[in-house]
């Protein structure tokens, strides 16, 4: 009886894993979306610096076929001050900016602000970009523009930290 509870169970384990060709494909679109901001806020062509993965991708829980990729982008302080100067929505203003600065590398891509995100919609997935700033506690400060805007204080490292204790425990 176990056997057959085994084989099933990695049959559907299988079909719910991502292909290694969607693995590739996705690992490339948030690379490329990382490169073109360290690019243009950094200098950098790094693929991996001042960002990280959040949502399935960050958790390794993604699964077939995939939708999205979760990306936290840490931008530096002097885009914060200099968006402290914008009148009205100072949040949408930013998103509105990382768009602009995506849709240079992107430019046949469809783009779009989306309350706290970036959406950048490629074929089969898209890259959910979310500009945040690294405060002193650790946590980050990212968009929210409804209601004329604002900050919300995020955590998502700690999020993971809990998600693997509880896994280990």
């Amino acid at each position: 009886m176990w056997a057959g509870v085994t084989a099933r169970f990695r049959t559907f384990h299988q079909n719910l894993r991502l292909t290694d060709d969607q693995i590739n494909e996705g690992t490339n679109h948030h690379a490329g979306v990382r490169r073109s901001l360290n690019s243009h806020y950094y200098g950098s062509s790094s693929e991996s610096a001042n960002s990280f993965l959040i949502g399935s991708w960050g958790k390794y829980t993604r699964t077939r076929p995939p939708r999205d990729i979760d990306l936290y982008f840490v931008l530096p302080y002097e885009v914060y001050l200099r968006f402290e100067s914008v009148q009205g929505n100072k949040q949408s203003a930013l998103l509105q900016e990382v768009r602009r600065v995506l849709q240079g590398t992107y430019p046949n891509t469809n783009l779009r602000g989306d309350g706290q995100v970036v959406v950048v919609s490629f074929n089969r997935m898209s890259v959910e970009v979310v500009p945040a700033f690294l405060l002193q506690s650790g946590q980050y400060w990212i968009c929210d523009t409804h209601d004329g805007g604002r900050y919300k204080t995020a955590d998502p490292k700690a999020e993971l930290a809990h998600i693997a204790t509880v896994n280990d425990n």
